[in-house]
């Protein structure tokens, strides 16, 4: 892959992340409706890019936080946990916990 497009990918997942942090119900469900979650789970492919892996981590915790509070007033199932496991998305969390970089394998942890 070209270090422009790398670029662009890293990029990218500090977009989202921050969207995630900032977005109102609407805006999450519109996310979510064009790969949010894929895009997500995609990113952690890439192993090699530490920073890039971090940040598509803290992405998810996010997300993930914010299908909890969705439960919790809805009194449901978290509405994105389905997709995050049918994704592969907690498995490729699990490895990232044997990550030899010390800051992924911690973020992995949460």
């Amino acid at each position: 892959m070209s270090k422009l497009c790398e670029k662009v990918r890293r990029e990218a997942a500090w977009v989202l992340t921050n969207a995630l942090m900032k977005c109102n119900m609407d805006q999450l469900m519109f996310m979510m409706q064009y790969g949010l979650l894929e895009c997500l789970c995609n990113l952690l492919d890439d192993t090699r890019d530490a920073k890039k892996l971090e940040v598509a981590i803290e992405g998810l915790n996010n997300l993930l936080k914010k299908g909890k509070e969705i439960s919790s007033q809805r009194r449901c199932e978290n509405p994105f946990i389905s997709e995050f496991q049918s994704r592969g998305g907690l498995e490729k969390i699990q490895d990232l916990q044997k990550h030899e970089n010390t800051e992924v394998y911690q973020a992995a942890l949460k």
